[in-house]
């Protein structure tokens, strides 16, 4: 007899719709697994085995071949335990047939039949939406992340046992229950806790409000990683559907569910390997830069990470996303992220210290420098160097706390979506090239200045445009609708320290 049940396998961020198989033949009792399992697939056997036998029921003594298809691409995971268990159980005549049609089963099996939480639920309860299946039944512990999710019947399992009684229709199992999800999960370092750094803080404001990338350059100890680690205390709130898609992502790459209306703050350490990094593999799985997705990432002591790693994100920050081909599969990740970059000036720190003499050769803080190419510097819409500060036990009272510099750049946000609003961008930092003239209008004053700073600094055509639409934050944030020359010299202001110099090419 063969028996077909249906569970979702996941390929990068989607899940894809199998179906999984099962045939029992009058043969020597052997258990056999065929459309491209990987090995925790295959070492499910015994799995199976057990659980089925733990939970009152008889194993079959037949030769069993259970077939995941579509054949044409490898299957990974330890959810296909649960739909291979149930699709058995059918095939010896266990539960008739129509009990399963239209339902996907996700869950890993332990030897006692128990049902164990699987990654992504979000992404199958997606895709069993999408092929049209009426019930999911997955694991007991994924009801939490199934609650944001509406649309399709979903019902949770602790074990294999309670599966077989509710099919059986001796019992019901648990449905998934409104959430209060928290919205702040950790506690935040302010911009009023950081002393000084006046100069460094608006830099931040300026970033988020408009979705720039900025460079912050410095001797140790200066206040950098400090500035840094305050963003997520500017950030606003990401919408319902930004949320979901984060959720999903942290399921799939992280194996847990934490749902926050908080965008993701990523800060990996300088030792990270390229493909955590920016994603890889033979079959293609995303990285950190995804994981950063409506978020942030930030890259301390960018000097020491692998300079290839940091030549990929040229791309990613222009096109806001990464695409991984590979001989057996290529899939394509969302990054859409703030990037935030902080680095001493040379290998000792102290090449740019007003009392420290540096200790390092002009060649290794030549090699040092390059690691970050002129490309990648012309991507960075905010150069900084911050100065370490003097007056350790001097306590300075600051207007510009977290709080007012967040509504401000909510008004700001606002602002930008009701300009966009015709266009598929939400922020300043991704107005196109066709689109950036008409929106980014100057006055004669403001034209001259920024010819001038095009001719003494030696501007890219890229520069030129990051330039402008760095001006059109400042006046957002200004609440002012028209370009002004101040405007365009404070934008100025925070590209002529590298651009000038160019201290990295």
């Amino acid at each position: 007899m063969i028996a077909k049940t249906f569970t979702g396998s996941l390929l990068g961020l989607t899940s894809h719709l199998i179906s999984v198989e099962t045939h029992l033949q009058s043969n020597l009792p052997c258990f056999k697994t065929v459309g491209l399992p990987d090995g925790v697939i295959k070492e499910s056997t015994e799995r199976i085995k057990a659980a089925i036998q733990n939970s009152n029921f008889q194993f079959p003594q037949r030769k069993v071949v259970v077939n995941l298809a579509p054949a044409n691409f490898k299957k990974e995971g330890s959810g296909f335990d649960l739909p291979i268990a149930v699709s058995l159980l059918v095939a010896s005549q266990k539960v008739p047939e129509e009990k399963i049609k239209n339902t996907l089963f996700l869950g890993e099996l332990s030897l006692n039949g128990e049902v164990k939480p699987i990654r992504g639920a979000l992404a199958h309860l997606l895709m069993a939406k999408k092929y049209g299946l009426q019930e999911v039944i997955l694991p007991y512990e994924n009801l939490k992340e199934a609650s944001l999710f509406t649309g399709i019947k979903i019902k949770g399992t602790r074990s294999l046992l309670e599966t077989m009684n509710y099919l059986f229709e001796k019992g019901d199992l648990s449905s998934p229950q409104n959430q209060n999800f928290p919205i702040s999960t950790h506690k935040k370092i302010r911009l009023e806790d950081i002393e000084g750094q006046t100069t460094g803080k608006r830099a931040l404001q300026i970033a988020v409000a408009g979705g720039h990338h900025i460079l912050f350059m410095g001797p140790p100890g200066s206040g950098k990683t400090l500035l840094a680690k305050s963003i997520p205390s500017i950030l606003p709130l990401l919408s319902q559907e930004e949320a979901l898609e984060v959720s999903k992502i942290e399921s799939i790459l992280q194996g847990h569910f934490s749902f926050s209306m908080e965008p993701p703050y990523v800060a990996p350490h300088h030792t990270i390997s390229h493909t955590a990094l920016v994603g890889g593999g033979s079959i293609p799985k995303p990285g950190l830069v995804t994981q950063a997705h409506h978020g942030v990432l930030f890259l301390d002591e960018v000097g020491e990470f692998e300079k290839r790693s940091l030549e990929v994100l040229r791309q990613v920050l222009e096109e806001k996303k990464i695409t991984i081909n590979r001989a057996q599969a290529s899939e394509t990740f969302p990054a859409h992220f703030s990037l935030i970059l902080a680095t001493n000036p040379c290998p000792c720190g102290y090449f740019t210290h007003p009392e420290i003499a540096c200790t390092c050769t002009p060649h290794m803080i030549h090699r040092y420098r390059s690691k970050l190419s002129g490309p990648i510097l012309d991507r960075i819409d905010l150069h900084l160097e911050i100065q370490p500060i003097k007056n350790f036990f001097i306590k300075t009272k600051t207007e510009l706390t977290s709080e007012k510099v967040k509504q401000n750049i909510i008004q700001a946000h606002t602002l930008q979506k009701h300009r966009f609003k015709n266009l598929n961008i939400s922020k300043n930092s991704e107005i196109p090239p066709t689109h950036i003239f008409e929106i980014c209008k100057l006055d004669d004053e403001s034209k001259k200045v920024l010819e001038k700073a095009i001719n003494t600094f030696h501007l890219s055509h890229r520069a030129f445009h990051s330039i402008l639409k760095l001006a059109r934050t400042i006046a957002d944030l200004d609440h002012n609708h028209n370009i002004q020359k101040k405007h365009i010299l404070e934008a100025l202001q925070f590209r002529s320290t590298i651009d000038k110099n160019r201290v990295f090419s």
